[in-house]
């Protein structure tokens, strides 16, 4: 299980504005995966390497929809090579990042032998041999 795509404006100006947020969750396995969750998050990052961030503390808010079970949202699984895109996530920004960014990112997590995790309420028994593909970033800037 993987993301199977995650995008969003990388610069953003005029405040305060909403985007969307694309997520595209693929089961890249050869099991029907039953609970598959996901979240995304945002850490500002030093990216004019100053020693200080510059990205105000809540000034990035997402969604409900940013986060939640993706095989719930399809009807309560994902096929193998099964795609579920998540409908109405959305960042919004309230503030400039001043010259670093925020790190935006996708986690996902399926709920099998080996992925169970506390928000998991099922256990499908399946095993993610390539966790390589389950977290995504991408980098916003922000500006007035």
């Amino acid at each position: 299980m993987a993301g199977g795509g995650f995008r969003t404006a990388a610069k953003v100006k005029g405040l305060p504005v909403t985007n969307t947020v694309v997520i595209k969750i693929k089961n890249f396995g050869t099991c029907a995966e039953t609970e598959v969750r996901y979240t995304v998050t945002a850490t500002c990052v030093d990216a004019n390497f100053n020693g200080t961030l510059d990205c105000v503390p809540g000034s990035i808010t997402f969604s409900a929809a940013c986060t939640g079970d993706a095989a719930a949202l399809n009807g309560g699984s994902i096929a193998p090579n099964g795609t579920v895109s998540i409908p109405g996530c959305t960042v919004t920004y309230t503030a400039p990042t001043g010259g670093d960014q925020w790190l935006l990112t996708l986690l996902v997590s399926h709920c099998g032998a080996d992925g169970f995790t506390d928000s998991c309420t099922t256990n499908d028994g399946g095993i993610d041999f390539n966790t390589s593909n389950n977290i995504s970033t991408r980098k916003v800037s922000v500006s007035p």
